[in-house]
């Protein structure tokens, strides 16, 4: 008989390159992500302390006791009247703050406590027949580190459950492109306080780095370096070849 396979959580290909595996112990360790091919996998605790940056300039700010950060990451779309899917990229700043690679999610930061939920789709059934295997609340809470993971179909009632003094939500126009950000939102929403006053709170979070954010551009250096070593020492082969 075969040996029963790892937790799902430790199986995701994008984890799979920094996963822990105690061959004596056999012991399984997954707290860190990576995309394969060499890269630098980055942990987890990364997202958690930008996390904790945002809160702290919220608080210096003045924000309201017993409110609730409520942002929402990108939405999985279908090319024209197909069922394609583009390549699936995630609004830059929930991948900031969570790291989640899956589409069509929302999170909430307490702003008293920092205690972070994520709430994921609820997929049907038929989804394993097509994609495997569906990962379960306790998969995610794992994989990103997270202290609750909900459905999005639950996320109503959750904010309804924690009673929130405001709901702060991520608005604006960014300078560069001159693309406005939409704010989250969700049935409801309405009988709350929202205030997108704190927004750019998220900014200076983003324009200070640390010690991970500057290892992790160092490696996209020496990566970006390596290739063009690579195809400069190509081209000048096949070209001395030519003459």
């Amino acid at each position: 008989m075969l040996p029963s396979p790892p937790p799902l959580a430790l199986l995701y290909a994008h984890t799979c390159a920094c996963v822990c595996v105690c061959v004596r112990t056999c012991v399984y360790v997954a707290r860190c992500a990576a995309q394969g091919n060499d890269t630098q996998p980055l942990p987890r605790a990364m997202h958690k302390e930008h996390r904790a940056k945002v809160l702290a300039h919220m608080r210096a700010a003045g924000v309201a006791a017993g409110g609730l950060i409520l942002v929402q990451g990108g939405v999985a779309k279908e090319r024209n009247d197909s069922d394609h899917e583009p390549i699936f990229r995630q609004e830059s700043n929930f991948h900031y703050l969570f790291g989640v690679a899956e589409p069509d999610c929302y999170a909430t930061i307490a702003t008293d406590t920092g205690a972070a939920t994520l709430f994921v789709p609820r997929l049907p059934a038929e989804y394993a027949v097509w994609m495997g295997a569906i990962a379960t609340l306790d998969d995610f809470k794992l994989k990103y580190e997270v202290d609750a993971v909900r459905y999005v179909d639950e996320l109503a009632a959750a904010i309804a459950e924690a009673n929130p003094s405001s709901l702060y939500v991520y608005s604006g126009i960014n300078t560069d492109s001159k693309s406005k950000g939409t704010p989250a939102s969700f049935v409801g929403i309405a009988a709350y306080t929202v205030s997108g006053r704190r927004r750019l709170s998220v900014v200076p979070g983003r324009v200070s780095t640390n010690a991970r954010s500057r290892a992790r551009a160092r490696s996209r250096a020496r990566a970006h370096a390596r290739a063009r070593r690579w195809t400069w020492r190509f081209c000048t082969r096949r070209c001395m070849r030519r003459e």
